[in-house]
Order: C-alpha cells, then sequence, then structure tokens
C-alpha cells in the first residue's frame, strides 16, 4: 500500500502537482463506513426511513396471501426481527453488524426484491395442493429421482 502512494506521490511531482499524500475517498456508504457501496448501489441518507417503508409495504402485501401459509409465517418472522433492531438502533454501522446482511444499500435491495416476489407468490400460490387445500406438514412428501 504504501509503495502505491509513494507511486502516486511521485507522478503528481512529474506533472507538477503538490503530494499532499492519500486522501480519503469522496464516496461514503449510507452507514459513514468509508468502504465503497456495493457496485451499482448509491448510498442511501436515509436508510432507516428506507428500510422501515419497505418493511411496511411488505406487510400489507403480505395481507393477500392465506395466515397459515408457511411463507407467509416466515417473511413476517424475518421481517419482524429487521424493523425491531431498525427500531432499536440508531447507528447505522451498529445497524449493518446487528443485521449481518451485508451493507445497508445491498439491505434495502433485499427488501425491494422480497416486495415484489409477494405478488408472484400471491399469483402462482405455491403453499396450495392440487385440490386447493392449503398444504400441511404431513402432506408434502417429496420423491428424490435416482
Amino acid at each position: 500500500l504504501r509503495r502505491g502512494t509513494m507511486f502516486f506521490a511521485r507522478v503528481l511531482r512529474c506533472a507538477g502537482g503538490k503530494s499532499r499524500g492519500p486522501r480519503a475517498p469522496s464516496w461514503v456508504s449510507s452507514s459513514g463506513s468509508r468502504f465503497p457501496p456495493p457496485v451499482g448501489l448509491l448510498p442511501d441518507e436515509n436508510a432507516r426511513d428506507t428500510l422501515m417503508g419497505l418493511y411496511r409495504a411488505i406487510f400489507v402485501a403480505l395481507e393477500e396471501v392465506p395466515a397459515e401459509a408457511k411463507y407467509r409465517v416466515n417473511v413476517e418472522k424475518t421481517i419482524s426481527h429487521r424493523m425491531r433492531l431498525v427500531e432499536a438502533t440508531e447507528d447505522l454501522l451498529e445497524l449493518e453488524e446487528k443485521l449481518g446482511l451485508g451493507k445497508l444499500e445491498e439491505v434495502i435491495e433485499q427488501a425491494k426484491d422480497e416486495l415484489q416476489l409477494v405478488p408472484f407468490m400471491t399469483e402462482h400460490q405455491p403453499w396450495k395442493m392440487q385440490d386447493g387445500s392449503v398444504a400441511t406438514k404431513t402432506q408434502l412428501k417429496i420423491e428424490l429421482i435416482d
């Protein structure tokens, strides 16, 4: 790293510029970390508010899914847990750590993806059996083919 910095300083001197040493990046992720945001994702200055809005929208969208469907149960548990963490944690770096899902930009993308998935699942109803009843644990058997 130091060798690269020295090379950069020599290039600046040759070009007539002054070497001021390494500079801080001009970008900062949503959490305030100096690591770059994931490629293609821009920092969100209101990451907590964005997440809360997306999580509320997911809950509204899930109202179309039957309450006993495992998909709805699992998504509600997951989103409720994440909402509690977002509400309880002011510091964005700490929130990233507690969520353990990567950068906040990535967590926002995951929430957007889930919000797009809910209507698809509602339309195709994978929780229903062929006779129209909701599948239970005892009804589901998977036969493996060699």
